[in-house]
C-alpha cells in the first residue's frame, strides 16, 4: 500500500501473515532519499506480547545509529498517524488485525528513538498493559500522554457514582497541584502500581511460566501470587476476565474509554473504537 503525505513525502507499507508470523517492511521516500524499517513477529512463541517491548527498543536503537535528527521522527511520526486516520477503514477491510497492528510498533519504534534524542537518555518501551489484555493494539506506556485537565474532568464524572481508593485520592491530589497541563501514562500508572512492582510482575511471570511443570500449570489453573499488586484477572473490578494477575482496573478503564469517546487518538484507540453515541453516552 502506497500513501503521498505530500508532495515528495511517500508511504509504503508492506506486509504478509502466514501460520502466525507477521512480516512488514515500512518506507519513507522523501525526495531522494529514503528510510527503511522492517518489523516482524511470531504469535506461536511462548508470551509473545512481552517480547516486543525490547524488539522496539532494539529498532529505536538501530534507528539512532543512523544518526537520524529528532525533527525527523517527529515527521515520521505524524506521517504514519495520518496515514493510519486516513487508511484505517481500508486497512480493516483488507487487512488481518495482526497487519494492522504493525502501525502500532513502528509508531512506537519512532517516539521511543525521539523521547531518546531528547531527552539525552536510553531508549525506554515499557509494555502498555491494554495491550497485553488486548484491549488496544502495542503501545509503549512512555509514549502515551493523558491532559491533566482531561483526567481531572473524567475522574469528576466517576467519582460521582463510585467510591475513591487511596491511590486514585492519591492521583487527584497530584493533578490538583501540579502545574504540568500533561502526565505521561507510566506516571500515572504509578499511582495503582509501581513500575518496579510491574516490571517484577513481568520478570514472575516470565521465570515462573518456565521454571518448571508445576508452575506452569498453577499458572494455567489462574493462580494469582503475591507479585499481583492489583489483584487477580478475575476479581471484581478488574478489566476484562482472565488467569493471571489483573493488570488493569476499572479506574483506568474507564479513563481508557472515556478518553476514546471520539476514538482520537487512532493509534490509542484503535481502528476498530467506535465513537459514543451524544445521546446515550454508549457506543
Amino acid at each position: 500500500m502506497n500513501f503521498n503525505i505530500n508532495s515528495t513525502l511517500q508511504i509504503e507499507f508492506v506486509s504478509s501473515l502466514e501460520n502466525g508470523r507477521v512480516l512488514s517492511l515500512l518506507k519513507f521516500t522523501n525526495n531522494n532519499d529514503s528510510i527503511s524499517v522492517n518489523y516482524e513477529f511470531d504469535i506461536n512463541i511462548d508470551h509473545w506480547k512481552l517480547l516486543q517491548a525490547n524488539k522496539v527498543i532494539l529498532k529505536s536503537n538501530e534507528l539512532i545509529s543512523k544518526n537520524i535528527t529528532f525533527d525527523t521522527l517527529v515527521e515520521l511520526t505524524n506521517a504514519l498517524e495520518m496515514f493510519y486516520k486516513e487508511n484505517h477503514q481500508i486497512l480493516i477491510e483488507n487487512k488481518d488485525p495482526l497487519l494492522i497492528s504493525l502501525i502500532n510498533y513502528y509508531t512506537s519504534i519512532f517516539n521511543t528513538a525521539a523521547n531518546s534524542i531528547l531527552n539525552g537518555e536510553n531508549c525506554k518501551c515499557t509494555v502498555h498493559p491494554a495491550f497485553l489484555i488486548g484491549k488496544t493494539y502495542f503501545n509503549c506506556q512512555e509514549e502515551q500522554f493523558f491532559s491533566v485537565m482531561k483526567l481531572k474532568e473524567i475522574i469528576n464524572e466517576y467519582r460521582v457514582n463510585n467510591e475513591m481508593d487511596s491511590s486514585t485520592v492519591n492521583l487527584i491530589y497530584y493533578l490538583n497541584h501540579t502545574n504540568q497541563e500533561q502526565i505521561r501514562f507510566d506516571d500515572f500508572y504509578s499511582y495503582y502500581i509501581s513500575k518496579e512492582d510491574y516490571e517484577l510482575f513481568l520478570s514472575n511471570f516470565l521465570n515462573s511460566q518456565k521454571s518448571s511443570e508445576e508452575s506452569s500449570q498453577e499458572l494455567e489453573r489462574g493462580s494469582c501470587g503475591w507479585w499481583c499488586v492489583l489483584g487477580c484477572g478475575s476479581d471484581h473490578g478488574c478489566c476484562g476476565n482472565y488467569s493471571g494477575c489483573c493488570l488493569y482496573r476499572h479506574i483506568i478503564c474507564f479513563i481508557h474509554d472515556n478518553y476514546c469517546t471520539n476514538c482520537e487518538p487512532v493509534i490509542v484507540c484503535g481502528p476498530y473504537c467506535k465513537p459514543d453515541n451524544p445521546d446515550t453516552g454508549m457506543d
